[in-house]
């Protein structure tokens, strides 16, 4: 389903995805991180006037990543499971 315009960033990353066989839920996470980072960063800067050069964000988002993966690892093991619609 397509939500977005054809030519579009999203789509066409969509696009590429599916081209390339990876995992769609690798990438989907890999991008909501990296906008959920610069949406942090940008309050900081808005609401805190605090800034921060790209390379402390991006060792900020490689944490957030490791965090996400360990996340993602704690739930097969509860025995929950992803809900699907």
């Amino acid at each position: 389903m397509e939500v977005f315009v054809q030519g579009t960033i999203v789509s066409m990353s969509d696009d590429s995805v599916k081209e390339r066989g990876i995992a769609k839920w690798g990438f989907d996470t890999l991008a909501t991180l990296v906008a959920w980072m610069i949406w942090k960063d940008r309050n900081n800067r808005v609401f805190n006037l605090q800034q921060r050069p790209w390379t402390e964000i991006a060792r900020a988002m490689a944490a957030e990543a490791e965090l996400w993966r360990l996340a993602r690892a704690v739930v097969p093991a509860l025995g929950l499971y992803p809900w699907v619609p």
